[in-house]
């Protein structure tokens, strides 16, 4: 809810753009899962993948490091 509703609303009255902040959540959708990526990090070569959640959930940043 929050990323789909709240996200595009708050986007729309800070910008005034709405289009800009509509198509934000159906092409974050289409993102594979972070546990995913992660999986395909660690089989591209690196060690320690660790997975971090940001913003309620909707952001994730991956941290490794190289074998």
């Amino acid at each position: 809810i929050y990323f789909h509703r709240w996200v595009p609303w708050i986007g729309r009255q800070l910008s005034g753009h709405a289009e800009a902040y509509r198509w934000l959540p159906q092409s974050v959708d289409q993102f594979p899962p972070a546990e995913t990526i992660a999986r395909q990090i660690e089989s591209a070569g690196f060690d320690g993948v660790v997975v971090h959640r940001l913003g309620f959930g909707t952001i994730a940043v991956h941290v490794a490091c190289r074998k």
